[in-house]
């Protein structure tokens, strides 16, 4: 009877473990948000998803961002880290990153000039062989939390024969992800 008593503790200590595991690797919100989600293209209120869909959702996520990490995106995270531009919650992973209090930047309006102007021919950078372009309309400065900094944001209206052209006429891309295109795509 002692061992059955031992082995059932073991156990609610355990799945204790596990619980708060996922809750300080925030699965518990990320399986909290596919459950709740809906947007025009995903409404998980009709999908009526089982439990093991929904973590077979989240384990597809995590996959996919493990997969798609980058230098760019660790990079910014970390410095906003370092210098304070983010709010670590205690014991908690979560992180957000806040908008400078001043407002506009320091030297605004003396700042970098864009490096594209309206009706430049320019493409996103990316690892895959066939990432988007087309001609940019016009550019706007905004704060970038991936960069903790102010950068110049472009609206770019996409080439016709742009894989996103299917579905989305313009996108806009941080000055950073994008390069200029000389001839062709």
């Amino acid at each position: 009877m002692l061992n059955a008593v031992q082995s059932t503790d073991r156990n609610l200590i355990e799945q204790k473990s596990y619980q708060q595991a996922l809750s300080d690797f925030g699965i518990e919100k990320l399986l909290e948000k596919i459950s709740n989600y809906s947007d025009e293209n995903f409404d998980s209120g009709q999908m009526n998803l089982e439990p093991e869909e929904m973590e077979i959702l989240a384990v597809l996520l995590i996959q996919h961002w493990s997969d798609n990490v980058n230098g760019k995106l660790l990079g910014g995270f970390l410095n906003a880290i370092r210098h304070g531009n983010c709010a670590l919650l205690p014991n908690s992973i979560n992180q957000e990153i806040k908008l400078p209090e001043s407002g506009l930047p320091i030297n605004f309006p003396d700042v970098k000039t864009p490096d594209y102007a309206e009706g430049k021919k320019v493409r996103w950078q990316s690892a895959c062989e066939n990432s988007d372009w087309g001609i940019v309309l016009g550019h706007f400065l905004a704060y970038a939390p991936h960069l903790c900094r102010w950068s110049w944001k472009y609206v770019v209206l996409l080439d016709s024969n742009s894989p996103s052209s299917d579905w989305c006429v313009a996108d806009v891309a941080w000055e950073n992800d994008l390069v200029e295109v000389n001839n062709g795509k």
